[in-house]
């Protein structure tokens, strides 16, 4: 939650008591993170028993309603819940046997010299971390989004060649017509553009 004080007084709080609930979220956000890196994103809250899992959304929509009312000590309260819930989570996952994510990261550069890492999914994206560089984290999925865009060029030959492998792809920007063409234009048409 970014600190404004303009929200604090429109809300009714005090520059206190919106600080107080900043720092629960924070707190509440900081562990969220540590698991969602440590399991993936999303992922946790799947891998433990339904019963587990439906209380814990309940404690989470607990904790958002508190912070939207604004009461100070239900956020307090409810913050507090919403890590043990996180706890929780993690311990019967690791009762259970489950194993933290442990993604395969294949990594590369642009010609910039940017990092790129390809992981498989979303939830090893989450895991990966940047170790203090510039990187992109792309999935297989979003590599393959990319592709298509680009089937109709570098996919294509692809798609013809066996074997043939993409040095470079460049995208044609089409030329702006000039006023000479756009008064033509108009002249045809019988329109002004």
């Amino acid at each position: 939650m970014k600190h404004d004080p303009v929200i604090a007084n429109q809300n009714g709080l005090s520059r206190t008591d919106y600080l107080s609930i900043e720092s629960d979220i924070n707190g509440v956000d900081f562990v969220a993170h540590e698991m969602e890196r440590k399991w993936g994103m999303g992922r946790l809250r799947l891998i433990v028993n339904p019963d587990l899992r439906q209380r814990f959304d309940q404690q989470r929509v607990f904790f958002n309603d508190a912070v939207w009312s604004g009461n100070v000590a239900d956020v307090r309260k409810h913050g507090e819940a919403t890590i043990r819930g996180w706890q929780a989570l993690d311990a019967a996952a690791t009762a259970d046997g489950e194993q933290p994510l442990a993604p395969t990261v294949w990594e590369t550069t642009t010609p910039d010299g940017e990092v790129v890492r390809i992981v498989q999914t979303e939830a090893e994206a989450s895991a990966v971390q940047a170790d203090g560089r510039k990187v992109q984290v792309w999935t297989l999925a979003e590599i393959g989004k990319v592709i298509g865009d680009f089937a109709d060029s570098a996919g294509l030959v692809k798609s013809f060649f066996d074997g043939a492998t993409v040095e470079s792809v460049k995208t044609k920007v089409r030329p702006i017509a000039s006023d000479d063409a756009m008064d033509s234009l108009d002249q045809i048409l019988g329109v002004s553009l």
